[in-house]
C-alpha cells in the first residue's frame, strides 16, 4: 500500500470566487493487478478531516477520468 501525502482540497462556487469548504485529506492506494481489459486496478481509501457525501467524492473522481465503483 502506498500513501499519497496529505493534501488540502478547496470547494468553491461561482467560478472560484466563493469558498464553500476546505478539507484536509489523504489517499491510500493498493495495487490489485490488471483487469481483463488490461487496465490497472487499485483499491483507494480516502480519509479526510470532515465527513463528505459519497456522491460528492464520486463527482470529483469521475470528472477527473477515474472510474468509480463502490464496494
Amino acid at each position: 500500500m502506498d500513501d499519497v501525502p496529505d493534501q488540502i482540497a478547496t470547494l468553491t462556487v461561482f467560478w472560484g470566487k466563493v469558498t464553500v469548504m476546505k478539507l484536509q485529506y489523504e489517499v491510500a492506494l493498493t495495487y490489485l493487478g490488471n483487469t481483463n481489459n488490461n487496465e490497472a486496478a487499485f483499491r483507494m481509501l480516502i480519509s479526510s478531516d470532515r465527513q463528505l457525501p459519497e456522491f460528492l467524492i464520486t463527482l470529483f473522481l469521475s470528472s477527473s477520468g477515474v472510474k468509480v465503483q463502490s464496494v
